[in-house]
């Protein structure tokens, strides 16, 4: 049961990332290759709200031991 609530957290903290600007930050694509994701932000907070998301992907970097990283597309 810990581990998956561990789980949840880790995609709590990732949403909360996404929404820290409130300026409508839209998932622009997804790129999933075999040990790593990006994921591309679009709009007015995207550079915000990928860094934050970004520094608060940590717990899913550690749990799931797969690189995940978000970007602001220009």
């Amino acid at each position: 049961m810990q581990t998956n609530i561990l789980k949840i957290a880790a995609l709590i903290r990732i949403a909360d990332g996404l929404d820290y600007s409130r300026m409508n930050s839209k998932l622009y694509k997804v790129i999933v290759d075999d040990y790593n994701v990006m994921v591309l932000v679009k709009g007015e907070g995207a550079s915000i709200d990928a860094d934050r998301a970004d520094t608060k992907s940590d717990l899913w970097r550690l749990i799931f031991d797969q690189m995940i990283v978000f970007r602001a597309e220009s």
